[in-house]
């Protein structure tokens, strides 16, 4: 059967799949309460990935449970102390992490997500500089380079997040506010 409206389909899908990224990182963060509802930034890499993604960004921030979700073009827009959630290779999530989370665990954490990112991309170089891979179909050689790519967009992420927290930490306290 088919849809009258596949272009709002399409959106409300992909949407489902950002939803699952941030909920991801927010449980990887232990943010489980209900109460926590970071801001989040999503940095598309071209304005139809914007067009796409800034329609349902209302369903996104109920369904992850955020306080807003707003969608960016420039990293510049991102404020410091986010956490990095790749979506995919034209959408990387941002939440909001400064103050609900430990900045020195968390650089560890993400040193840890770098290491393994380098081991996986020397393991895919070196399969495909093996002699035997000129034999390989043209598909498989294809889905390398594009594991290559989003490997080294994410690598690009946790490096800057992980700058992102070495700010947090040099930046002196926040004066805290009286209620």
């Amino acid at each position: 059967e088919e849809f009258l409206f596949a272009d709002l389909e399409n959106k409300m899908t992909y949407s489902s799949v950002v939803t699952n990224k941030i909920r991801s990182l927010r449980q990887n963060y232990g943010l489980t309460s209900n109460k926590q509802r970071p801001d989040v930034w999503l940095l598309c890499n071209d304005q139809a990935t914007l067009d796409k993604v800034g329609p349902v960004s209302a369903y996104v921030a109920t369904l992850s449970t955020s306080n807003k979700v707003t969608c960016v073009l420039s990293s510049a827009e991102i404020p410091e102390g986010c956490g990095v959630a790749p979506v995919d290779s034209q959408v990387t999530a941002y939440v909001l992490l400064a103050g609900l989370i430990d900045p020195a665990a968390e650089i560890k954490r993400l040193e840890k997500k770098v290491q393994a990112g380098a081991q996986a991309e020397k393991k895919l170089r070196d399969k495909m500089n093996m002699p035997d891979y000129a034999k390989t179909p043209q598909k498989f050689k294809d889905a390398d380079n594009d594991k290559l790519k989003d490997l080294a967009t994410e690598k690009a992420g946790l490096e800057e997040a992980i700058e992102g927290f070495k700010k947090i930490l040099a930046a002196p306290p926040a004066p805290k506010k009286e209620e």
